[in-house]
């Protein structure tokens, strides 16, 4: 009896042992399965609520702030119809205060300067510094300028205009743009070249101390200087001039020249223009 025991424990030692491992690797997996189950990972930029409140605190205090006094302008009840972009920008009454890299954009034209004071109800806009305005006619660069958005009227201190319709290059000390595109102009250089990178003065050009002009028709010049690269050859108290950017018909600059044979020779170039594609020059001469 105590024999066939023995033989039974032999036998079913084995079988417990296995069962007992079995069991322990099946309350391991259980185990490992429920915390699974019911574990949920964090959010990683949110460890504690303390944190999510501060990084949503750092985000609204770390929004550019580029346009943003402006817009809050905007939703006052203040209409600007300008887009602007500087480092501070704010407020007061009718005017908005722009400093710092200023870039306005406003119908077709591009504005560029240090500061800028604009006022909404007259449309008037003072920049001051480095002052850069461009648009489908041209550019304007000065130090000051005072100019009405909407007529482009206004004052221009130590400026230099590039007209593209026109090819003029300006000069001036001050400049006023007033109605109907009628210039004025105080201590001013004209010229219609382009000098190359490495020269100081254009082949021509010609210095009034008081010009008046009128765009697409004739200007005239006070105390008048004309020179050819950078030296005075005549000086007239008045000096009339074409100021328009389409060709017209007209006498173009005489040329004079002497030989033994013929004697002096006075040359009269005509311009005619009878169209865009179609014109001719005519030289009459007179000898001596």
């Amino acid at each position: 009896m105590i024999k066939q025991r023995k033989n039974l424990n032999i036998v079913l030692r084995p079988i417990l042992f296995s069962l007992t491992i079995l069991k322990l690797f099946l309350i391991q997996n259980i185990i490992i399965v429920d915390a699974n189950s019911q574990f949920v990972s964090p959010d990683r930029r949110y460890v504690f609520q303390e944190d999510r409140k501060k990084n949503k605190f750092q985000k609204k205090k770390s929004k550019p702030r580029l346009g943003k006094n402006l817009n809050k302008a905007k939703k006052k009840g203040s209409k600007i119809p300008l887009d602007v972009d500087a480092k501070v920008i704010r407020k007061e009454g009718d005017s908005t205060i722009a400093e710092g890299g200023v870039s306005v954009s406003y119908q077709d034209s591009f504005i560029e300067s240090d500061k800028m004071n604009y006022n909404s109800k007259t449309k008037f806009s003072n920049l001051k510094g480095n002052v850069r305005i461009s648009d489908p006619g041209g550019e304007i660069r000065a130090e000051e300028i005072d100019v009405n958005l909407d007529t482009k009227e206004g004052t221009f201190k130590k400026s230099k205009i590039n007209l593209e319709d026109s090819d003029f290059k300006i000069n001036a000390s001050k400049a006023t743009r007033l109605k109907n595109d009628y210039f004025l102009f105080d201590d001013v250089d004209f010229t219609t070249c382009d000098c190359a990178d490495d020269e100081d003065c254009a082949p021509w050009s010609f210095s009034s101390t008081h010009t008046e002009v009128q765009k697409d028709g004739y200007g005239l010049a006070e105390n008048a200087v004309i020179r050819l690269y950078g030296v005075p050859v005549l000086y007239t108290p008045y000096l009339p001039f074409p100021a328009k950017s389409k060709r017209q018909s007209g006498l173009i600059a005489p040329r004079v020249t002497y030989n033994n044979r013929r004697g002096f020779i006075y040359y009269q170039p005509l311009f005619l223009n009878f169209d865009d594609s179609f014109d001719s020059t005519i030289t009459p001469l007179i000898e001596t």
